[in-house]
């Protein structure tokens, strides 16, 4: 019970003593907690927010409840709009990317498999010399054009 609208909401129950937002908190407030044994009440603890009386529970599925009815939140009223716009729709995919696979109201596009390249056989010194014949390589180059200089 209390006349903070927030706490109220869920059930009066706070985050967990090892949670970020636990050091946020009053620290008379967090110094009552502790002292607190679990399955026990606090004697009332002033803070500068008023009066505090602490049950310390377990946390467990039951003690959780109203907290987590109250995060949750609520479903998205456009997704049932959208996931039959979705089902019905006409969707083309370019093969370059790959293929589109529905599951229900999911979609995914699954990538292709990369093609194999073919590799080409590695060249070694030993190979390169043989491609080149003996009387080519010996054969000096003979030129027949004429070469003539300018001065400027």
């Amino acid at each position: 019970v209390s006349k903070d609208s927030t706490a109220a909401a869920q059930g009066g129950l706070l985050m967990c003593e090892k949670s970020a937002q636990w050091s946020q908190l009053d620290a008379t407030f967090r110094a009552g907690a502790e002292a607190t044994a679990t399955g026990t009440v606090s004697k009332p603890i002033k803070t500068q927010f008023g009066y505090h009386v602490i049950e310390v529970l377990d946390l467990t599925r039951e003690n959780a409840a109203p907290l987590l009815a109250a995060t949750a939140r609520p479903p998205d009223p456009l997704a049932k709009l959208m996931r039959a716009y979705l089902t019905s729709a006409k969707i083309y995919v370019n093969p370059r990317f790959g293929t589109l696979q529905r599951q229900g109201g999911a979609f995914n596009i699954v990538p292709p498999t990369p093609k194999q390249t073919k590799s080409r056989p590695a060249t070694t010194p030993t190979t390169a010399g043989a491609r080149t014949s003996p009387s080519t390589a010996a054969a000096p180059s003979q030129s027949t054009g004429t070469s003539s200089t300018s001065a400027p």
